[in-house]
């Protein structure tokens, strides 16, 4: 059975993507679960526990809450922003960006890296379809990832008394998920314009670590306030789709991962690829 499993899924690139990364996204699922795990069972102590941990933290400024994904540091202790602040605000999507910057540039740059893409190309599939199945295979597997956040946070709900909405525990995976999307369709972009996976794997991580200081430091630097607004992080955090459920804001990021997914298209078309 096994065998025959692998023969089916290794006929298409994006069956053959799903399945040579089937090992590793089995260990990323185990950490994505653990780390739902380990904080919704911390909430209870954080629960009892709140004055003690409100005066520890009444120093704290509330501008530099934009980094644990809050408006200001009281909404750590609540459901939602505990939440926000141990998941959604920082973790999840680093966690996100890096499987999917990983993926984004091991799609083409990545096969030209390792000489495999002569192999690939001779096969009877368009340079178009590559890209487009492998970038499939990334959507399919970052949705898996914040798939198991997402059913795991519905059944401990209740357990624990947390009190979230099922609309605000959907929105706030679809947006996390497409913030991983964005970050990783960019990647792609570049490892298809350049063929050059060090350079697609540096450029996507840098601008990715910069949209995420861009967006915590904007309350705390007049002059990036604007600028904040254009972070990704931005349409990711600001609607707190975890209390509010989906955000028009959300929009963007799909706009721009369409932009990236056309751009990598064309650029794998026209350039002449490393065999």
């Amino acid at each position: 059975a096994t065998t025959r499993t692998s023969r089916t899924m290794l006929r298409t690139i994006y069956g053959k993507t799903l399945w040579d990364r089937r090992v590793s996204t089995i260990w990323w699922t185990v950490g994505f679960a653990a780390l739902t795990i380990m904080t919704v069972a911390f909430w209870p102590l954080i629960d009892s526990q709140r004055d003690a941990y409100e005066v520890l933290l009444e120093g704290y400024p509330d501008e530099m809450a934009g980094f644990l994904g809050l408006n200001d540091i009281a909404e750590l202790f609540s459901p939602v922003g505990y939440i926000n602040s141990q998941i959604y605000g920082n973790t999840l999507p680093i966690l996100l960006f890096i499987f999917a910057i990983g993926m984004g540039t091991a799609a083409v740059a990545g096969e030209e890296d390792r000489r495999t893409m002569d192999l690939l190309l001779a096969q009877p599939v368009l340079r178009r379809d590559v890209v487009l199945q492998k970038f499939a295979a990334m959507v399919t597997l970052v949705f898996l990832l914040v798939a198991v956040v997402f059913v795991l946070l519905v059944i401990s709900n209740p357990l624990v008394d947390l009190g979230l909405s099922f609309a605000g525990m959907l929105a706030v995976n679809v947006a996390a998920a497409l913030l991983g999307l964005l970050f990783g369709a960019m990647a792609l972009a570049l490892g298809a314009l350049t063929g050059r996976r060090g350079l697609a794997i540096g450029l996507s991580a840098a601008i990715a670590v910069a949209a995420f200081f861009v967006y915590g430091l904007a309350p705390l630097v007049d002059v990036l306030e604007p600028v904040g607004k254009l972070s990704p992080f931005y349409w990711y955090l600001e609607p707190n789709p975890l209390a509010n459920g989906f955000s028009p804001m959300l929009l963007w990021m799909v706009l721009f991962i369409a932009v990236f997914v056309a751009v990598a298209v064309w650029g794998f078309n026209r350039r002449d690829v490393s065999v």
